[in-house]
């Protein structure tokens, strides 16, 4: 997958990575030879672990401070000391190499994130919206300061005097085909532009200046026919079209002038344009959506309302400190009655149009500085960043939904535009980045429709089979089958025996050898004074305590199930970590694609990896024509490194790399991926040790575990609102497990025991008990949730816990695919047919000379022809068009 699609939901790593420009390559899947992968039962997949060292030359002080890392188990709340070591925690699979700045979101030590929603990035498509083919546009004019857009044609305004047009419909290849600039007065800036009502090719444009000049130019003959000075006395910084009859125009000092629009122009010469004042140097208007000749406009701290009716002038909203500074209003037709400001934070906020209350407010900046927003249709935003990232938002769900996000401009977004009365039946949004460089996007997300309906239509051409899934995961604390007691070996075949006929078991196993120990290894690895021994050479050592659970656990299996009865399919270990996926005999006929990969988190010397012992395994199988994914994590341990929990996880799904599919398995995964990455997968469980704490004292957990005064259920509901994990999930969308969920917590803290009782940490430093080991899942709304318990084990300091699930697998008859397909694309076409027949409804209306119905049977009885129906009207209402 390409670097900057994969890295969208981490700003701080935009930075890092260069900017590539999207093209159609990114849309195509590698056609390459199917393969399956699969490993006898006794293979450790040693040879066939993907290691790779890291190019880049980071130093040893930057890697290591002074004192090394500690990664012991501590509750101490050394704030300092662990900010300063736990950023330099880093990831060395693949060709990644992830840098940890401390701009991530600060949620170590508190999760509270300002007013606001944050919208679901959990589904969000990566695919730009291109059209046949990607079309930029490169500046050559200088600074661009106005955009307009009708049609097929752009007009760009710049600070060297010049209009530059363009036609999207003679695009040749990349690039379009440009008219001649059209010069301004000399030394006047283009600061606004506004396209006249009438429809190509004789559209007008007209201009704003510097110098408060207003300027008319043919679009067809690129001449300036008109031009008027003296009516304002500084820049034009604003045009707004009311209907298609008047023209709005706003100037930095105030002054509203509106010009009436006389059948298709304005005479400049000799207009007499009414005179108002409003808000001095205004950022933003907006014209009423519901209520005519009323502007609602801001200079930054308040919206103001104008009422042309009766020359009032009233601030009727005053934005809250803690919003930030408003930059941009807009309303959505979606939400009636609603005005939506943009602030300098990157909060959206609504407020009733009537009431003036505020109604609504969505952080949206979770990516890097929001630049600027634009909303398309009936009911999507588009949010552009300075890191040139986009992201396409629809509004009618709490919290808002991405439905796409994608690398749109190497710099700063800084404008959008769109024809929000297209006749066409396309509507292209132009992106304008800082450095004036033009990019044109489907703003019907066309594509994006098609794949959506795909999936909501998925009945009508795949068969379902249900398969059982079972995930055990459990910190074994380095503890050998054989030390364990008679009691628990019966819990160990409890904790294999959850469902009475799985098809697939998942074991992940942590802490399979003492950490401890290689801890203390890898530290002497840093006085240099002795030969850096290698991973491979390092798990060579461990294969007979991999191999011993290895049989170990086939004998339960075997013992719970019967002989034979599963195989295992993959098996796959780091140092401490190990995993083990065993499926029903004869399923594995149906599995098309096994593999694993591993990513190693901790300690780096001279960019080799040192006995990473914390880090997951993930494990992939195409099942039919579905992919599921588990990961076996073990995370950063310590009561406060939350924040280096979070790099932990992030490093483990960004890292780990599968290879590509073959093209004929592709509609196994999500529709806008290459199958290569963990999230690709239609479902994903990721288990393990993930060490996040509860945020009390121990003495309060454990007086609320202890308490006989109210029942169990009120216990863990009041210690899971402090759960540091369930916190991330719900208020830090920058979380990469942001959109995982976990099935209700029924039970105990699985951590920290004294070995062999029920009594929790007795030592010196008296851990507080935490639900450390967890199961989490992420999936379509098919996959269910059976059970979610732990296990009475106690050969460890944790107990092993196991869930249960069922996984719908899609088996996808080609045939009734193309039907299903052809059919949608034929509804699409119809949609965009009465989608254009519905806005040249409107710019019908818009002139005033009709009402709704009159409008409609005039364009039936014409065939829809726009001009020769507003023509008509003219002619009609007694104004003949010469």
């Amino acid at each position: 997958m390409n670097d900057i699609e994969q890295d969208w939901t981490c700003p701080y790593k935009q930075a890092t990575v260069a900017s590539v420009a999207v093209d159609d390559s990114l849309l195509e899947i590698p056609n390459v030879s199917r393969s399956i992968k699969l490993n006898l039962p006794r293979s450790n997949s040693l040879d066939k672990l993907y290691y790779h060292s890291n190019k880049k030359n980071d130093t040893l002080k930057s890697l290591f401070p002074p004192s090394g890392y500690d990664d012991t188990d501590s509750d101490e709340d050394d704030e300092d000391t662990n900010q300063q070591v736990q950023l330099l925690r880093s990831f060395t699979v693949g060709s990644k190499h992830i840098t940890h700045h401390r701009e991530i979101w600060k949620c170590s030590a508190s999760t509270n994130t300002p007013n606001g929603t944050h919208p679901d990035t959990t589904h969000a498509s990566k695919k730009p919206p291109v059209f046949d083919h990607e079309i930029r546009i490169s500046n050559d004019h200088g600074t661009i300061h106005a955009i307009a857009t009708k049609g097929s044609l752009i007009a760009v305004g710049t600070s060297h005097c010049t209009i530059q047009s363009y036609n999207i419909d003679q695009a040749a290849e990349t690039l379009f085909n440009t008219t001649e600039a059209v010069p301004s007065q000399q030394q006047d800036a283009i600061r606004s532009l506004c396209f006249s009502p009438v429809v190509q090719p004789n559209a007008m444009i007209w201009a704003g200046t510097e110098n408060g000049s207003i300027l008319a130019i043919e679009t067809h003959s690129n001449k300036v026919v008109s031009k008027r000075t003296a009516t304002h006395t500084s820049a034009i910084t604003l045009m707004l079209q009311h209907g298609n009859v008047e023209l709005w125009t706003i100037d930095e000092s105030g002054d509203l002038n509106i010009w009436p629009i006389q059948r298709y122009s304005i005479h400049l010469a000799t207009a007499a344009p009414q005179q108002f004042s409003v808000t001095k140097n205004p950022k933003t208007a907006i014209l009423s959506a519901t209520k005519s000749n009323t502007l609602w406009l801001s200079s930054g701290t308040s919206i103001d309302k104008f009422d042309r009716s009766t020359a009032t002038l009233v601030p009727v909203i005053y934005i809250p400190t803690e919003l930030g500074e408003l930059t941009r209003l807009f309303t959505i037709p979606f939400h009636h009655n609603q005005i939506f400001a943009v602030h300098t934070d990157g909060h959206i906020s609504a407020w009733d149009a009537s009431t003036y209350q505020q109604t609504q407010c969505v952080s949206v900046a979770f990516m890097d500085t929001l630049t600027t927003v634009l909303p398309v249709g009936s009911f999507y935003v588009w949010a552009g960043f300075r890191n040139g990232m986009v992201a396409v938002y629809d509004t009618r769900s709490e919290p808002w939904v991405v439905v796409k996000i994608w690398k749109a401009h190497k710099n700063a977004i800084v404008k959008f535009t769109v024809d929000e009365c297209s006749i066409s039946e396309s509507m292209p949004v132009i992106s304008v980045d800082s450095l004036g460089h033009i990019a044109i996007w489907d703003g019907l997300l066309s594509e994006y429709w098609l794949e959506e309906q795909m999936t909501a239509h998925m009945g009508d051409y795949c068969d379902f089979t249900k398969l059982e899934t079972m995930v055990c995961s459990w910190n074994m604390d380095a503890i050998k089958p054989d030390a364990l007691t008679e009691s628990d070996v019966d819990k160990v075949h409890e904790w294999l025996n959850g469902m009475s006929d799985p098809d697939i078991i998942m074991v992940g196993i942590q802490e399979i050898v003492d950490l401890n120990s290689k801890t203390l290894t890898a530290k002497s690895f840093l006085s240099l004074t002795r030969k850096i021994e290698t991973i491979e050479e390092a798990d060579e050592l461990l294969t007979h305590r991999y191999m011993l659970w290895h049989d170990y656990l086939i004998s339960i299996i075997d013992a719970n199930f019967g002989k034979n009865a599963y195989k295992i399919i993959k098996t796959d270990q780091m140092v401490g970590l190990f995993s083990c996926i065993f499926v029903k005999t004869g399923l594995e006929e149906h599995i098309r694609q096994c593999d694993s990969n591993v990513v190693k988190t901790g300690f780096r010397l001279m960019n080799k990896s040192l006995h990473g012992n914390k880090g997951g395994i993930a494990t992939r199988l195409v099942i039919d024509d579905t992919s599921v994914c588990f990961v076996n994590c073990h995370l950063a341990a310590g009561q406060s490194n939350v924040l280096t929990r979070n790099v932990d996880v992030d490093g483990i799904l960004h890292s780990a790399r599968f290879p590509v599919p073959a093209l004929t398995e592709t509609t196994a995964f999500k529709p806008d991926s290459d199958g290569t990455n963990i999230l690709d997968h239609e479902t994903c469980f990721l288990s393990g040790d993930l060490n996040y704490r509860i945020g009390m004292k121990r003495d309060q957990v454990l007086a609320l575990l202890a308490a006989e005064s109210h029942n169990k259920f009120e216990a863990w509901e009041a210690l899971q609102q402090e759960d540091q994990l369930k916190k991330q999930l719900a208020l830090n969308p920058m979380f990469r497990m942001f959109g995982f969920k976990e099935p209700p917590i029924l039970f105990d803290p699985t951590y920290k025991y004294d070995r062999g009782t029920d009594a929790y940490d007795g030592s010196e430093k008296k851990r507080t008990p935490a639900w450390c080991d967890r199961i989490l899942h992420r999936g379509p709304a098919s996959l269910s949730n059976v059970y979610y318990r732990r296990h009475e084990v106690k050969a460890s300091d944790h107990r092993p816990i196991s869930a249960g699930f069922t996984i719908h697998a899609k088996t996808v008859c080609q045939d009734r695919l193309d039907q299903v397909k052809t059919r949608l694309k034929a509804e699409w076409e119809k949609f965009l047919q009465e989608n254009a027949q519905n806005n040249k409804l409107r710019h019908v209306t818009r002139y005033g000379l009709c009402d709704e119905n009159e409008a409609r049977h005039r364009l039936e009885k014409s065939n829809w022809d726009v001009e020769q129906v507003v023509m008509d009207l003219y002619r009609d209402k007694g104004n003949c068009l010469n």
